[in-house]
């Protein structure tokens, strides 16, 4: 059986963007369908900016009440609710610069 050493890790893989579509709304600039190193690929990748800086937002979708139609807030903005999350805030941002870096890479003119 070969030393754990020697065998290759998935979490020692780059992310890879496989698809970007461009979109303009707010602070979102287009959605990205990210390969993770496990070989998962996660569609729906919101690539926002704002005030300088970027990050990258796992899917979520609309909150829909009863009528069908999404909920808003007071100020009259849609609710959303993740679909995919994070347990804190370090992960997460650790998560955006991993799709951000290869992004950039393969779509420069993409927000980064």
């Amino acid at each position: 059986m070969p030393d754990s050493q020697d065998t290759p890790r998935a979490a020692s893989l780059p992310f890879e963007v496989v698809e970007w579509r461009p979109a303009s709304s707010a602070t979102l600039r287009g959605y990205a369908a990210v390969r993770m190193p496990s070989g998962m690929v996660i569609a729906g990748v919101a690539i926002h900016r704002h005030d300088g800086g970027a990050w990258a937002s796992p899917p979520s979708k609309p909150m829909v009440g009863r009528d069908g139609q999404q909920r808003t807030n007071d100020a009259g903005k849609g609710l959303w609710v993740p679909i995919v999350w994070f347990t804190d805030r370090t992960t997460q941002a650790a998560w955006s610069e991993a799709v951000l870096a290869p992004l950039q890479d393969a779509h420069p003119e993409a927000p980064a």
